[in-house]
């Protein structure tokens, strides 16, 4: 069976590197015997699931459903289920919020702004060394843990975003979120021990690895000033290494990220700052993307002069992550030669550009639960992405930003596509394998990488088809 799979892997692999269609990729991974009894028998768990569920609340308030779903029969499949690639998901929401307070709390420099001045996000964790006098409206963590009992409880409730923030505006509350828990995120003295936490769970989940977005920025020693670049390079090697020991596929990328908050000048100097990285790290570097929320900050265009330019690595743009057929992202993004599109939840407005799409093979990262809970979509099974793989566009299926949204790293958002989008296991597959397909890896990486996804998906079927 070994023998098997390494050949119908090499065949995928060996047509999709050779400028095959994707159709003709996956001729070669049509359902066999067992999977379409494995197929059979997960619809026949995700019908028992829906006589239990009102699925009007489920489709309409996914987030807030995960709770019961994650006790039932059907969240444990999609656990166990191998996911290929995590393309598209934030530096600074991957690490676990509940285990670095934790760690936090071991240590005396950290602190929490409670002032009320509007100078920063109350709960804002900051960190100055111990002996060192604090700035009023600013406590000691260890002085709010021993004045409050359900301190973590009151710090995850202010460090997760869900409907009920809509009243403070949903961008406003999101990114006051990630001001507060950036140096909590970025604190040298955790910040290894946490991506270790954060990769294994990814690992337990199925994800082979990762394509991280973030502007490897460095890291926060304990008096908030920024460490080398190198020092978090070396972080997250060694927190690689070590997850290796157990899960020896498991790899990390990176996608570099400026912001759509930059000026030109600011871009044209980042992109300078990934130059130089880039003389060390290049084989961990896949693409270029710029970050922030679309309809309130500088449009794509406004970057047209600086990225039409720019050639070292693959632009892996964020665009259409709205609902305006008015915002035209992804219209300039594609005119760059995006190869892959951050969201594209608006592409369904420009029909010609849709066809484009799909013709220049340029791949979709959608982010389910993250698009509800933004607010860009109302009812899960009205999500756009349900029409663009139903009209044979690519997709990969992402979290964006899940220590934020309190959801899985990618099960959960796998569980909302299938439930949502009344998909077939043949689709899931599909799912997977473009995400290694269309991932930054090299060829050699990719084919090593559909050769693990197959051993497992192997043994996933065989279970689930008992």
């Amino acid at each position: 069976m070994r023998k098997y799979i390494y050949i119908i892997t090499m065949v995928t692999c060996i047509l999709f590197l050779n400028g095959c269609s994707v159709t003709d990729v996956y001729e070669n991974n049509k359902l066999n015997p067992l999977e379409r009894v494995a197929d059979k028998k997960l619809n026949q768990i995700r019908a028992n699931l829906f006589k239990r569920l009102d699925t009007a609340i489920l489709f309409k308030q996914f987030q807030k459903s995960l709770p019961q779903l994650r006790k039932d029969s059907i969240y444990r499949v999609f656990y166990r289920m191998p996911k290929g690639g995590l393309l598209h998901t934030h530096g600074g929401a991957i690490l676990d919020n509940e285990k670095a307070l934790e760690l936090a709390s071991e240590h005396n420099e950290f602190c929490l702004y409670v002032g009320n001045d509007a100078l920063l996000p109350y709960g804002t964790l900051l960190s100055i060394a111990e002996g060192e006098s604090l700035p009023q409206g600013v406590v000691r963590l260890k002085e709010f843990e021993k004045n409050n009992s359900n301190w973590k409880e009151l710090l995850l409730d202010l460090y997760t975003l869900d409907s009920n923030d809509k009243a403070s505006g949903l961008w406003t509350e999101f990114e006051d979120i990630f001001l507060r828990t950036e140096v909590l995120n970025y604190s040298a003295p955790i910040f290894k021990e946490l991506l270790v936490n954060a990769f294994t769970k990814m690992a337990n989940e199925g994800v082979q690895f990762l394509e991280l977005r973030t502007s490897l920025d460095g890291l926060y020693d304990e008096n908030m000033n920024f460490l080398s670049k190198d020092s978090l390079m070396r972080s997250y090697a060694d927190a690689l290494r070590q997850v290796k020991v157990r899960y020896p596929s498991f790899d990390l990328k990176f996608v570099y990220c400026g912001g759509k908050y930059n000026t030109n000048e600011e871009l044209e100097y980042c992109l300078r700052q990934l130059d130089t990285l880039s003389e060390t790290y290049s084989k961990s570097i896949v693409g270029v993307d710029l970050i922030g929320e679309e309809d309130s900050l500088n449009p794509l265009s406004y970057y047209e002069s600086v990225l039409s330019g720019y050639h070292k690595y693959p632009l892996m743009l964020h665009a259409g992550e709205s609902a305006s057929s008015k915002n035209t992202n992804i219209e300039t993004a594609v005119r760059l030669g995006s190869v892959r599109l951050g969201h594209a939840l608006n592409l369904y407005f420009f029909p010609s550009l849709e066809e484009e799409v799909k013709a220049k093979h340029i791949a979709i990262e959608c982010c389910p639960i993250s698009n509800q809970v933004l607010g860009y979509v109302d009812n899960m099974s009205q999500h756009p992405a349900n029409k663009y793989i139903k009209d044979g566009q690519i997709l990969s299926i992402n979290s964006d930003d899940n220590a934020i949204f309190g959801t899985s790293y990618i099960t959960d958002d796998f569980l909302a596509a299938y439930l949502s989008w009344n998909l077939d296991l043949s689709s899931i597959k599909q799912l997977i394998l473009n995400s290694i397909l269309y991932s930054g890896l090299t060829s050699k990486e990719k084919s090593e990488q559909l050769q693990v996804f197959e051993e497992n998906w192997e043994i996933f079927i065989r279970t689930l088809a008992k």
